[in-house]
C-alpha cells in the first residue's frame, strides 16, 4: 500500500507492505515524476504477527501534480511489488 501526504511543501510517501514472512529483506525505491528519490534495504518485522514492513520518506513537491511510484524487491526471492499514486 503506497500513502500520499503533503507535509510542510512536500510529499510524504509512505510504503507498507505485510508478506506474512518475518526476516526478509527487501529494498525499496521511492521515485518522484520518474527520478529516483530514495532507496532503503529493510527487513520486514515479526511484530503484528511478522511480516510487515513500513517506510516513510519526504520527497521533492512539484508544480502540478506529483506522480509517486514505489518498488520493493524481495532480495531472498525476487518477489516484486510495484504501486503507483498520484497527489
Amino acid at each position: 500500500m503506497l500513502t500520499l501526504s503533503h507535509d510542510d511543501g512536500h510529499v510524504e510517501g509512505e510504503i507498507e507492505l505485510h508478506t506474512g514472512k518475518a526476516g526478509q529483506p527487501w529494498t525499496v525505491r521511492l521515485y518522484s515524476d520518474g527520478v529516483r528519490e530514495w532507496t532503503v534495504t529493510r527487513s520486514t518485522s515479526s511484530e503484528d504477527g511478522g511480516g510487515t514492513l513500513s517506510v516513510s520518506r519526504l520527497l521533492t513537491h512539484h508544480a502540478g501534480v506529483d506522480a509517486i511510484k514505489a518498488t520493493a524487491v524481495n532480495k531472498m526471492t525476487g518477489e516484486r511489488c510495484v504501486v503507483r499514486a498520484t497527489l
